[in-house]
């Protein structure tokens, strides 16, 4: 184990205990109600998570996306109602594009459109990522119309101005492809950690509810069920984390990063449903967490790029690849 694995497995570790006993079900209600979950904002900039991406040289980590993969599965697995994710990635394409990176909360955009920017009313910056400049702009409260996704997590529309850019830089290998990707990313970990979450809840719940004299995970249908369940939780993983590798070391991550989040968002549809058939109707009851996890669910599948978006620039480039794509696909797998 190298030093640098070392450091991610005892971050995951101090994240894991931070956000057990720090965003339980109040807490994120509480947030959905607008309250800023400070305490917990403030012990994740003492362990230096929101410069993760950023490299040494610009005063931050450089542990790279696979190590940025476990913290945003754990971001996923306890709905974690923060940007932790949105600022790794911003400060990573500030930092890309050799702008000081702002302390702070901060978010990004993949492109021109900030129609439903994640936690901008929360963000004092917005790194917006075109396909040739990166712009660094500050946010105000009267520039935000405040929104939501079905997860109940702020997506706001974001109204900037020329005299509003703090800073930019122009770059010729695609910032906005790379936010896009990141983003994908993010939310393809996010959707893992959440199924794995959902899954052991209903593992849980099964071998205590009792019908016909019996905890009902024993019946064949329930376990396969949670068979199923788990295997998505496993394959969304294992995508993501083929995604995260590439943009470590890929030039061009396009077609690993479309493929997790392909895989990732089909798992949310499939985790979601079985997570809830499995619980019965305790399962759509708003006082039991579980909602909390699949109505995210269902808005991380859409963002940052839809399975159709993926889809087709996938297909895209296999068909560029023609014969060649199988000894791609398998020099790739090596």
């Amino acid at each position: 184990m190298t030093d640098d694995d070392s450091a991610v497995e005892l971050l995951v570790q101090q994240l894991g205990h931070l956000f057990s006993s720090a965003v339980d079900r109040p807490a994120r209600q509480r947030a959905e109600q607008g309250e800023w979950l400070s305490s917990v904002w403030t012990a994740c900039e003492e362990m230096g998570v929101p410069l993760l991406l950023v490299p040494e040289s610009a005063g931050g980590f450089d542990l790279g996306w696979s190590a940025a993969f476990e913290v945003f599965k754990l971001l996923g697995r306890h709905g974690v109602p923060l940007p932790l994710g949105e600022t790794m990635i911003a400060a990573h394409l500030l930092a890309r594009a050799g702008l000081e990176v702002p302390s702070g909360p901060l978010t990004f955009a993949a492109g021109s459109d900030l129609e439903s920017v994640p936690w901008a009313r929360d963000s004092g910056h917005v790194v917006v990522a075109l396909d040739t400049e990166t712009k660094l702009y500050g946010v105000s409260t009267d520039m935000v119309t405040r929104g939501a996704n079905i997860g109940r997590d702020a997506r706001d529309r974001v109204d900037l101005n020329d005299s509003d850019c703090l800073a930019s830089a122009e770059r010729s290998d695609g910032a906005c492809a790379r936010a896009m990707q990141g983003g994908a990313v993010l939310r393809a970990g996010q959707i893992a950690g959440a199924i794995a979450q959902a899954c052991e809840m209903a593992i849980e719940y099964t071998n205590v509810r009792v019908q016909f004299g019996k905890p009902i995970a024993k019946f064949q249908a329930v376990q396969q069920s949670l068979a199923t369940l788990a295997c998505e939780a496993a394959a969304a993983d294992v995508a993501g984390q083929m995604g995260a590798r590439a943009l470590d070391g890929t030039d061009d991550p396009a077609f690993e990063v479309g493929i997790a989040k392909i895989r990732a968002g089909e798992a949310a549809g499939t985790g979601a449903s079985l997570a809830h058939q499995v619980h019965g109707a305790i399962g759509f009851t708003d006082e039991y967490s579980l909602h909390d996890l699949t109505r995210r669910l269902w808005s991380w599948r859409s963002e940052f790029g839809s399975e159709r978006h993926w889809a087709a620039l996938v297909g895209s480039h296999a068909a560029e690849q023609g014969a060649a794509l199988w000894a791609a696909i398998t020099e790739k797998a090596e």
